[in-house]
């Protein structure tokens, strides 16, 4: 008989301000930031707080669905993406790779 567990991992969310994660959250702020500035630096200051706010929302509402769909959108989002990493090699405890066979199993 399994015995039940006090901590419900399935239950488990992480910390959230205003719905998203706090890197998320800045990520979003560093999107209309950029927006904000980008609008500044070429001149259109008519346009610049505007488009700065629609970014902000924009990026908030398109995070806040994904976060709402996966509670941890923020790992995956964050995660090196596969293409960038080195490819992941056996080795043996005295450090030498393993020989790979054809068929590309050890």
């Amino acid at each position: 008989m399994k015995a039940e567990s006090f901590v419900y991992t399935g239950a488990q969310k992480p910390m959230t301000m205003f719905g998203l994660p706090p890197i998320v959250l800045g990520l979003v702020l560093v999107l209309a930031v950029a927006t904000f500035g980008g609008f500044i630096a070429t001149r259109l200051l008519a346009l610049s707080l505007p488009a700065a706010v629609i970014a902000l929302a924009v990026g908030w509402i398109t995070m806040f669905r994904k976060q709402r769909a996966d509670h941890h959108f923020a790992h995956v989002l964050l995660a090196l993406p596969s293409f960038w990493r080195k490819p992941q090699t056996r080795t043996l405890i005295a450090g030498q790779p393993l020989k790979r066979a054809k068929g590309g199993k050890a």
